[in-house]
């Protein structure tokens, strides 16, 4: 090795020759080893946000059909309310009282319904008043729906 006027050695210059001859003497760059750390990172990151979004979109999915399956047992309540309203209305006359039954059977659900109906004189018009109250309670809540109508 040649030494310099300050008795530093100089580095000998590489060519196309000498590294072609002797390839142990090539060193690895630096850059492509933490490239490859880096895309790691990446790859961890993204995989963790994607199960991040997974979650959240299975937990949405699962509160939107539980939703979905409460509206559609209010729809069957009110139907089988009007239905019943009618049927009385067909009648001509009602007798004053209460009377409760359970109407799970007739809306085909697992769940107990009770539908309790009312009739009554209203002392305003004259006229008979019917009121019907379906109660059921499902995933830990009681649930009330009422509606009532007029009788000639």
């Amino acid at each position: 090795m040649n030494t310099t006027k300050h008795g530093f050695s100089e580095k000998p210059h590489l060519t196309p020759q000498s590294i072609t001859s002797n390839p142990a003497k090539v060193i690895p760059s630096t850059p492509a080893s933490n490239q490859r750390g880096f895309v790691l990172l990446e790859t961890l990151l993204a995989l963790f946000l994607l199960s991040l979004a997974l979650l959240t979109a299975a937990e949405l999915w699962q509160a939107s059909a539980a939703q979905d399956r409460k509206a559609n047992l209010h729809l069957l309540v009110s139907r089988l309310a009007v239905s019943t309203l009618e049927e009385a209305r067909a009648k001509p006359s009602l007798s004053a009282g209460t009377t409760i039954r359970d109407v799970a059977s007739l809306l085909q659900t697992p769940m107990p319904i009770t539908e309790a109906s009312e009739i009554k004189p209203d002392p305003i018009s004259g006229l008979t008043m019917l009121t019907l109250t379906y109660t059921w309670n499902e995933g830990g809540r009681s649930y009330v729906q009422t509606l009532s109508a007029l009788h000639l």
